[in-house]
């Protein structure tokens, strides 16, 4: 087993990511954990609700660039108006 050099440390929502979810959009499920962000791998859009119950529209990076974090606390990734792929939900 590895040695956890941060098992003193508390949890705050900057923490590192201890868990992490590939992510299926839909409009009816949340998601099984408030993440404290979401990596967005494929190209496109993001629809999210947030911990307070905001409904927000991430646009696609407009040089088409991937790989890029939202620092969200993230409730639900919309199917309707999410058109990224390869979305993993991280959590402290």
């Amino acid at each position: 087993m590895a040695t956890d050099a941060y098992a003193a440390f508390s949890k705050t929502p900057n923490s590192c990511a201890e868990h992490g979810l590939v992510v299926t959009p839909s409009n009816t499920v949340d998601l099984p954990f408030i993440s404290n962000g979401i990596y967005v791998i494929g190209p496109g859009s993001v629809k999210i609700t947030t911990r307070a119950g905001d409904v927000i529209s991430l646009p696609a990076l407009p040089d088409g660039s991937t790989g890029f974090y939202w620092p969200f606390l993230v409730a639900r990734v919309w199917a309707t108006g999410t058109t990224a792929t390869s979305i993993v939900a991280l959590s402290a």
